[in-house]
Formats: structure tokens, C-alpha cells, sequence
């Protein structure tokens, strides 16, 4: 019996899992309805409608009844049969993956389990758009460049901190909506392919031992190409670098038409210069020079952390690594009607030593501190004078001879 697959119209040959085509599951054209659509899974969640579909699964909007009240979540699925026992165990990776991190820049897990052989992830609902819709419209305006490298940087921060590692960081996976009046506000996504650095390597490695690349091929490190390349945290960096790339310029590094054309590029050709985009070039040398850090072929030459603090980049050098450099304020972070900023974006760049070359730097802002001493002293001296102007007086009446009384 031969399907025809409901995304591209091609057949699909009994037996096969995927289109030959379009790489959709045969399990998604297999049936005209959506059997989870009104159901309620694990007791608890209602589901109402498909908000979108990947290579393995399904994500759907759900409600969740909490006393009077009712919250959207968003529930992932694994389509049974769509994967092997390989993928069902880096689905489950996922849930115990992001269920420990705390970031309010990664999407939070609620809940986990089973339903009809199917896996089920419970996730926050984000009402919003991916990176890759805002990237439609060309290069971005360089202050929500800012605002989301730093938010996916403290996201990737407290992931590396805690041994995981995303491996497919890519503009899908980077939500933007509005909350608490904040605008591109980021939450990084799809952890399914993570995994934990420095743990046993039957943990970490099994999953990769059979030669199986995993990741987006645009936005591949050189080392996710070699089946036997070490991937660390430095992976992720390169991606990032990719993406802020992408950003500035309207358009990725390296255009390819299969994913080993991808790789050769990653792995041996440099990226063009960003000074030979229009919309890159107003940045300042240094600056985009810390981009291009981050698309080093080797991992040792990419910065050792997403982010670092002004007092380890003080002492760096230009061949050190690279600091994200702390901005007062973004328009696209502080809310509307605020003067105070309630977040300290941040952009990536390398700190300079003194002779080194690139645009003027901004003349730093006047201190305060000469105003407050003037201050001061003024107080001091108004102060001495009404002590002394008192001293004086009560020294005259005690020394003032009493007159006689005429008699």
C-alpha cells in the first residue's frame, strides 16, 4: 500500500517512515484526523489544537485547570513508530535535561510521561515567534542584536554551567515574545539532542556512537561533523557566533545545498568578512572581530564561555577570550515608560588593549562624585559657621561685667 504524503504530495512506500521527499513522517499522513486533538492527556491537560510539527513529533496547545482558573501549556510528542528506542531515550534526556534548569530565558518543563506508547512533554506555552520569522525580514536593528544575545547567553550560561550542552542552537529554537513589558524577550527551546558534558561516556556518547551526526547543518560547529569529534560547550558558541552572523548581516555565513556541502564549509572555508555587509560594517572592528572568534574552525580558538565578568575581561587580551561588553540600556528591554533599565544588555566583544586599533571609544560619563564633595563641604562650612557664630556669643554674655543699678 503507498501513502501520499500530505506536505508534498509524494508517495510514500509501504513500509518506509519517512517521504522521500520531504523528509515528513509517514505516521503524519497516515490518518486525515488528529486523534489527540479534545483529549485530555496524563488526567490533566486538555488539548485543543496543533500548533506545529518536526521531523519526530507534534507540539500542541493545552489547557490546564488550576482551581477556577485555566493556563495554556504547551505539550510535545514523540509519533510512535516514528522513532527507534534511540530517539524515545533522547526525548526522555530532554524532559530530565530542562527540567533542571532554571533560566528565565529557557522554556520551563512542567510535566512527563506516557500516553498510548507515545512520549509526552509538558511545556510552558510561549505566545510569540521564532528568530527565523524576525530574520525574514533582513538584518536586525543592532539594539535587539543586543537584547538577544545576552538573554540566549544567560540561557546557554547556566546550561554550561551545569554540564549540558544544546547542540542544535539555531533561530528555531529561539522564541521571541512580550513579557512583563518587555519586548523580544527570548526563550530557547528543543533541548532533544543535549547532552551532559564530563558525565560517563555511556551516558553522554551512546547516542552518537553509531556515526549519526546530530544538529542543523547551517549552524554546525566543525567538530559535529566528525563522527568522532569531541562536542562540547564551545559548539554551542560557534552556533551562537552563527546566528548573531546572521543577525548583522540579513543572511548566515555559508549558503549550501546538502548538508555535506554544509560541512565542507564549516569545517575548511572562512566566513566572509561582516565589513562587506552594509548592515555590519557601522560596527565597530573589534566588535565584529568577536563574532568571527566565535566561527573558529578550532574549539580551543573560540572564547571559553558564553559570557565572562568585566573583571576576567579586564586582564584579556585580543587572542584572549571574549567578553560580553555591558551596555547601559536597549530600547527593546527596558519597558515603556521606564527610565531605569531593568536589564544590562550586553553584545559580544573582545576587550582591547590600548594601542589596539578600531573606532574612537565613547567618552565615559562625567562622575558624579565632584558635585557630591562640593556638596559636602559646602554643608561643612555653613555648619562650622553657625558653631562658631554660637561659641562667639556665649563667650561675650559670660564675659560682660554687670552694670551697676543707678541708685
Amino acid at each position: 500500500m503507498t501513502l501520499q504524503c500530505s506536505q508534498c504530495g509524494s508517495a510514500i512506500e509501504e513500509g518506509a517512515r519517512f517521504c522521500p521527499l520531504c523528509g515528513r513522517p509517514a505516521a503524519l499522513s497516515a490518518h486525515g484526523g488528529d486523534p489527540w486533538i479534545g483529549r485530555e492527556v496524563l488526567g490533566r491537560y486538555r488539548v485543543r489544537s496543533l500548533i506545529g510539527e518536526g521531523g519526530m513529533g507534534r507540539v500542541y496547545l493545552a489547557e490546564q485547570r488550576i482551581g477556577g482558573v485555566t493556563r495554556p501549556v504547551a505539550i510535545k510528542t514523540l509519533i510512535p513508530g516514528a522513532g527507534d528506542a534511540t530517539m524515545a531515550t533522547r526525548f526522555l534526556r530532554e524532559c530530565e535535561t530542562v527540567a533542571t534548569l532554571q533560566s528565565p530565558n529557557t522554556v520551563q518543563v512542567y510535566d512527563f510521561g506516557v500516553v498510548d506508547g507515545a512520549l509526552v512533554l509538558v511545556m510552558e506555552f510561549i505566545d510569540g515567534h521564532s528568530l527565523a520569522r524576525e530574520l525574514q525580514r533582513g538584518p536586525m536593528p543592532l539594539s535587539t542584536v543586543d537584547a538577544v544575545v545576552l538573554q540566549v547567553g544567560g540561557s546557554l550560561k547556566e546550561a554550561h554551567q551545569r554540564g549540558v550542552v544544546h547542540r542544535d542552537l539555531k533561530p528555531e529554537n529561539i522564541l521571541l515574545t512580550r513579557r512583563g513589558g518587555y519586548d523580544h524577550f527570548v526563550k530557547l527551546v528543543d533541548f532533544g539532542i543535549a547532552r551532559t558534558a564530563g558525565g560517563s561516556k555511556s551516558a553522554g556518547e551512546k547516542l552518537t556512537q553509531s556515526g549519526v551526526i546530530l544538529g542543523t547543518p547551517p549552524y554546525m560547529a566543525p567538530e559535529q561533523f566528525a563522527a568522532e569529534g569531541v562536542v562540547d560547550h564551545r559548539a554551542d558558541l560557534y552556533a551562537l557566533g552563527v546566528i548573531v552572523y546572521e543577525m548583522l548581516a540579513g543572511r548566515p555565513p555559508f549558503e549550501a545545498r546538502s548538508p555535506w556541502e554544509y560541512g565542507a564549509l564549516h569545517t575548511a572555508q572562512p566566513p566572509p568578512p561582516l565589513d562587506g555587509f552594509p548592515s555590519a560594517a557601522i560596527l565597530p572592528a573589534h566588535r565584529r572581530a568577536a563574532v568571527h572568534r566565535c566561527l573558529e574552525k578550532r574549539a580551543e580558538d573560540r572564547p571559553r564561555r558564553s559570557t565572562s565578568s568585566s573583571r576576567s575581561s579586564s586582564a584579556s587580551t585580543t587572542r584572549g577570550r571574549c567578553s560580553w561588553a555591558a551596555r547601559a540600556s536597549s530600547p527593546s528591554l527596558a519597558p515603556r515608560g521606564s527610565r531605569e533599565p531593568a536589564l544590562s544588555p550586553t553584545v559580544l566583544a573582545p576587550v582591547r588593549p590600548a594601542d589596539a586599533q578600531g573606532s574612537a571609544p565613547s567618552p565615559p560619563p562625567r562622575p558624579r562624585w565632584p558635585f557630591v564633595i562640593g556638596l559636602l563641604a559646602a554643608l561643612t562650612v555653613v555648619a562650622a559657621g553657625f558653631f562658631v557664630m554660637g561659641a562667639s556669643t556665649r563667650r561675650g554674655r559670660r564675659r560682660a561685667p554687670d552694670r551697676p543699678t543707678p541708685g
